[in-house]
């Protein structure tokens, strides 16, 4: 499954998901930047994968930025797992720039 979130800034970025689905856990290999512009659509992507009982692991890799409205709805998110599921939300390969804008 092949997700791409366009944001509509001055400069168009884009954030693309890959999504694998296997027995207990969504993999998605996530490319781009989760920013103001992108984040709710990126909320309602990983809201979605919320319905089912699965883990979410998220491979940020690719990712070179993440805004606070970004970690707002991953944290959304990942409250949303606990609470319906006692799934989890792993992230797996953050960027150093990432987790230092989150400081």
């Amino acid at each position: 499954m092949l997700t791409s979130i366009k944001s509509t800034s001055e400069v168009e970025e884009i954030m693309e998901f890959v999504i694998t689905e296997y027995k207990r856990c969504f993999v998605i290999k996530a490319d781009g930047r989760i920013d103001s512009t992108s984040a709710q659509e990126v909320e309602k992507r990983l809201m979605e994968l919320t319905n089912s009982e699965k883990s979410i692991i998220i491979d940020m890799q690719a990712v070179n930025f993440v805004s606070s409205a970004g970690w707002w709805a991953i944290i959304r998110v990942q409250k949303e797992l606990k609470n319906k599921h006692k799934a989890d939300l792993v992230l797996v390969n953050l960027q150093e720039m990432c987790a230092i804008r989150w400081i």
